[in-house]
């Protein structure tokens, strides 16, 4: 059971039309649903990615993803998040950067968890085992994932 949520969005620029768009959301309405659990986490590393208010709008200008969970606090917690949440491309992005050096063709798998509520910061971590590299993004106490990926 839930309710669809749709936002409409219109930009205006000198009383022209320029931009429109139309995001509709799913918002689960029952009670008890049962929560995941992901096993204890206990990651290390001192790299911190820092997320400042206003980034997921400006990722979603050059994206060309303007989505209202990403832009604001108010459009996000319509949507039923707590505040704006950074985009999953974005993270992945930001993490590939940190990987040198990759071979192409390459394959990558990545897997996304929880959501990176803005502000903040974030831990990134990575590791070569069997062939791969292992990377991820984890809450700043390495115990909680928000994605993790393998490039090979």
């Amino acid at each position: 059971t839930g309710v669809d949520v749709e936002l409409i969005s219109e930009l205006y620029i000198n009383d022209k039309l320029s931009w429109k768009s139309t995001s509709i959301a799913f918002k689960r309405l029952r009670a008890n649903l049962s929560k995941k659990v992901h096993p204890p986490l206990n990651i290390q590393s001192d790299k911190i990615f820092d997320i400042p208010n206003g980034l997921g709008l400006k990722y979603g200008l050059i994206s060309n993803n303007i989505d209202p969970i990403h832009i604001s606090t108010p459009t996000a917690k319509l949507m039923g998040h707590k505040s704006a949440i950074m985009h999953g491309m974005w993270a992945l992005a930001r993490s590939i950067t940190e990987i040198a050096p990759i071979s192409y063709p390459c394959t990558l798998k990545a897997r996304f968890y929880t959501p990176i509520y803005i502000p903040n910061k974030v831990l990134f971590y990575q590791e070569i085992k069997d062939g791969k590299t292992h990377f991820g993004i984890f809450n700043q106490e390495g115990t909680r994932p928000h994605f993790e990926a393998s490039i090979k």
